[in-house]
């Protein structure tokens, strides 16, 4: 649904928002789907192919993408000195003191010999053993080859690619990790994590996840500065606001996608509808959540557009007056 000739921006956001309660109360069951497929090998892995988990997996995600030295850190592929050294590569000297430091338990079988001797065999103790290994990602070798990767699912051809998104983008300058297998927005390193564009079937998609992110992106203080508001609507407990959250993002993304003629009824319905519903769920499908997540919302979309409602334009005026007053007052004091 593009915004209509005429229509103001206050206008469009409610007119939105109450397209979306006719949906959802229309919606009969349909479910969220991922709208981007995952690439084998998107995960960070060892140079013998193996893929981390959990934490170490946390750790060398930390060192690719924002801890300090990890602008040689350009690889998926991680693996200690000598498994590199294994597949014919060379960590550089000057690399050699910059490791990630991951870990691993070991159950240990230690044979306890009063057991044994009241039981008449052996019978053994499992200890839990954790061991510490210094590894190294493929950026650092000095002969280093990435591994072929997999082709793009999808070609994108010039007339796809929403300049108007891409140049705002440019100007509010969010920092972007491409490459995943998921998306999200890391409030701690301040930094979005996408799937690349060839992983969706349609730009439409691509955009529509982005600009999630990117509302997601304007919770901080020093952006929309969600976290007062989130406390304001009595969003207070995790989930709740975690769910909460999610609403805004996902509206935002609804508001955006119609700013930017990315959607029409029908897309909407397919893309954001369902992924709605699955969060209005978890605050208990209250009514009021979605109008009160479609006003903060409203607020981060005139963020990234860059736009100053009435409202706030007379504020700011009286603001300014106010202080020539008191600049005033003072001078005749003096």
């Amino acid at each position: 649904m593009a915004k209509q000739k005429g229509m103001s921006q206050k206008e469009m956001y409610e007119s939105i928002t109450n397209k979306i309660v006719e949906a959802l109360e229309a919606d009969n069951g349909s479910e969220w789907v991922k709208p981007w497929r995952t690439l084998i090998g998107n995960e960070v892995r060892s140079i013998d192919n193996r893929q981390y988990h959990g934490v170490n997996q946390m750790i060398l995600n930390a060192h690719q993408y924002y801890l300090p030295n990890s602008d040689r850190c350009s690889s998926k592929i991680w693996g200690t000195y000598k498994a590199f050294k294994r597949h014919g590569f060379q960590i550089g000297s000057e690399q050699y003191q910059k490791h990630a430091d991951i870990f691993y338990f070991k159950v240990l079988k230690v044979k306890n010999k009063d057991k044994s001797k009241e039981k008449g065999k052996d019978v053994y103790d499992k200890i839990p053993m954790m061991r510490f290994y210094k590894v190294y990602n493929g950026g650092q070798c000095e002969n280093w080859v990435e591994p072929d990767k997999q082709e793009a699912l999808v070609a994108w051809t010039d007339d796809q690619h929403c300049t108007p998104i891409e140049d705002r983008l440019a100007e509010l300058k969010p920092k972007l990790v491409f490459g995943e297998n998921m998306a999200y927005y890391s409030p701690i390193t301040d930094h979005i994590g996408m799937p690349n564009k060839e992983q969706f079937d349609t730009p439409v998609n691509y955009y529509a996840t982005l600009l999630h992110e990117l509302t997601h992106w304007t919770a901080p203080r020093s952006r929309a500065n969600r976290q007062n508001d989130l406390l304001t609507v009595g969003m207070s407990e995790f989930r709740h606001s975690y769910a909460f959250e999610e609403l805004v993002a996902e509206l935002g993304a609804t508001f955006l996608s119609s700013h930017y003629n990315l959607s029409n009824d029908t897309a909407m319905r397919q893309c954001h509808i369902p992924y709605l519903k699955s969060w209005l769920k978890g605050i208990k499908e209250d009514s009021k959540a979605l109008f009160k997540a479609a006003s903060l919302a409203q607020k981060s979309s005139n963020f990234i557009l860059g736009i100053v409602p009435e409202w706030e334009k007379a504020k700011e005026e009286s603001d300014d007056e106010q202080v020539e007053q008191n600049q005033q007052l003072e001078t005749a004091i003096a």
